[in-house]
């Protein structure tokens, strides 16, 4: 086997950024890598030097039998830290009998397993009609086995307090928590809106055991998965302004934003999507002043430096990089963790 070749941060702001920056998703597009492969390439990466950027291994609820059963691929590197997708439902009267039966399986897992799992976080894709029904028209959200008067005798709490209270509910009753919970709100004609109410039941919300936070899908097959820049611009201005954290998934493989070769579809880079959220945060900048940071293509205007971090007039000191980085501009999903790793050692910001 080749030897191992240690990357080094070329400054401060570098390793700040890129520290516990992409969740492992290799069982998910483009690679859809096998069970076997993908914890095969986990476990590398968790032996390596490099081990510092990587985050949990995300893995669907209904593979976790298959996860298990892959024993060696992992026994090196126990606790495993897991990020876990539930069933997606297609509807909001589906979701909360099938997010218990999700539940169950996990803390089956975990009795069956002890000290070799521990569960990171849950990413779940909010059912599209949620933001939109009245609780009255809800049966999930006016579920009496959750035993929780907040759901029925608040006239304040709207259609999605009902929801996530319905939903930190069932999580709290677990054993062992996660201590991240990743809500998806799905793209459509008014998703700002729907990020708005969101943000607003998160604020009100927030559960001293379960952080509660957003997830923005950057890509997929088909260019209409790709949310657009706006799109982008709108869910980060919403997210940070609201004080919340996020984070990002799909499409990201690369730094920069570039025209794939393979597919002649626009790919956003997650050093745009990034930069563009941490001078949210840290500069407060307006809708088009965002838009330019995450349509750049141009990779000699993100600077590491360390002082901190520059793209063309604005820059955000590490301090403020780590502060940001590490309360609300969280971590990336992604496929590989090779492919950006040597396209940061291209452009010389690991060496």
């Amino acid at each position: 086997m080749p030897t191992e070749t240690k990357s080094i941060p070329s400054s401060p702001s570098v390793a700040v950024f890129l520290r516990g920056l992409f969740d492992y998703a290799g069982l998910f597009p483009p690679a859809s890598l096998g069970m076997s492969q993908a914890l095969l390439e986990y476990s590398t990466h968790q032996k390596e030097h490099d081990s510092w950027m990587t985050g949990p291994f995300v893995c669907p609820v209904s593979r976790l039998d298959e996860l298990t059963g892959e024993k060696e691929s992992f026994r090196k590197i126990v606790p495993i830290r897991l990020s876990l997708l539930p069933r997606t439902t297609s509807g909001s009267h589906l979701f909360g009998s099938s997010f218990r039966e999700d539940i169950e399986n996990i803390e089956q897992i975990l009795e069956q397993h002890p000290d070799t799992f521990q569960v990171a976080m849950i990413e779940i894709l909010v059912p599209m009609d949620t933001v939109e029904l009245s609780a009255s028209n809800n049966p999930t959200l006016n579920d009496p086995t959750s035993n929780n008067p907040a759901l029925n005798n608040d006239p304040d709490c709207n259609e999605f307090d009902r929801w996530i209270v319905c939903l930190i509910s069932d999580l709290e009753k677990m054993t062992n928590p996660p201590q991240r919970i990743f809500l998806e709100i799905s793209r459509g004609s008014d998703y700002e809106n729907s990020l708005k109410t969101a943000v607003r039941s998160i604020s009100s919300l927030q559960s001293p055991k379960i952080a509660v936070g957003l997830k923005i899908r950057c890509g997929g097959k088909h260019q209409n998965d790709t949310p657009s820049s706006l799109e982008i611009a709108q869910f980060l201005q919403v997210v940070i302004s609201g004080d919340q954290f996020f984070k990002a998934t799909a499409g990201l493989h690369h730094p920069v934003r570039h025209c794939s070769d393979s597919t002649g579809m626009i790919m956003h880079g997650f050093l745009n999507v990034f930069f563009a959220a941490i001078f949210s945060a840290a500069l407060k900048l307006d809708t088009d002043e965002l838009i330019a940071v995450i349509e750049s293509e141009d990779p000699s205007r993100f600077q590491f430096v360390d002082e901190g971090i520059r793209f063309d007039d604005y820059s955000v000191s590490t301090d403020s990089l780590k502060q940001i980085r590490t309360s609300q501009v969280l971590s990336i999903g992604s496929c590989s963790f090779d492919e950006p790793r040597d396209d940061l050692r291209s452009l010389n910001w690991l060496l």
